[in-house]
């Protein structure tokens, strides 16, 4: 089954009937803010998202995608422009998402489709504190993010997600969101700047975060 919105094509089965149509129309709103962060006049083809009802088979493809097998938190990836999640009850299969709720899929959904979007603007992306603090800034996800708690190695390679967040928090809030854009188009600058912009927000005390991402919530 297939429910088309604006900027995407999300094929569901049987497993998330439940939350559909809610998460749908969230989504919906949600997703035409990413698409104008990235200032993309021009979306010529929808983002094809499938959420797949067995863990099992989101495994097998992703090894099939990436070449390796995923790790045990992994729920959702984006390649070639389309986005690859679980059903909820798969979902909550995945190591430390075991209480996640409906409104934690919205925004997992979120955070793959923000890669997808990010591969329209500029194919190749580039360190993790950009690419990780989009997604979860745009998400909605890991709102109450106050520091960096993590050296620079890790954050150009892989740390808590957190981390992210507050960094591309900080440095949208101090420089703006077009020499954001600048650093994504331009890899050159975004290698130069990266060490300077994370000793910075290092050194931060106050915490420079963005509100959750404004939705009902969903009783489940």
């Amino acid at each position: 089954m297939i429910k088309h919105l604006k900027y995407m094509d999300i094929e569901y089965t049987d497993s998330d009937l439940e939350y559909i149509d809610f998460i749908s129309k969230i989504i919906d709103e949600n997703s035409e803010k990413i698409v104008n962060f990235f200032e993309l006049d021009n979306y010529d083809e929808k983002t094809y998202v499938k959420l797949f009802s067995s863990l099992e088979e989101f495994k097998k493809y992703y090894k099939e995608v990436h070449g390796k097998e995923p790790r045990d938190w992994v729920c959702g990836f984006a390649i070639n422009k389309n986005v690859y999640t679980l059903t909820l009850n798969e979902y909550r299969k995945t190591r430390t998402h075991e209480n996640h709720n409906v409104n934690a899929l919205i925004k997992l959904i979120l955070h793959e489709f923000t890669h997808s979007v990010h591969m329209r603007r500029h194919s190749n992306i580039t360190f993790r504190w950009i690419s990780e603090g989009a997604a979860t800034y745009l998400s909605g996800q890991y709102e109450d993010s106050n520091k960096i708690n993590c050296t620079y190695e890790e954050i150009i390679n892989y740390c808590a997600y957190s981390n992210y967040r507050f960094m591309f928090d900080y440095v949208l809030k101090k420089y703006g969101k077009e020499y954001i854009l600048k650093l994504i188009d331009d890899e050159q600058l975004l290698e130069q700047e990266t060490k300077r912009l994370f000793e910075e927000t290092s050194n931060q005390k106050e915490m420079y975060v963005t509100p959750e991402l404004e939705t009902e919530k969903f009783k489940n």
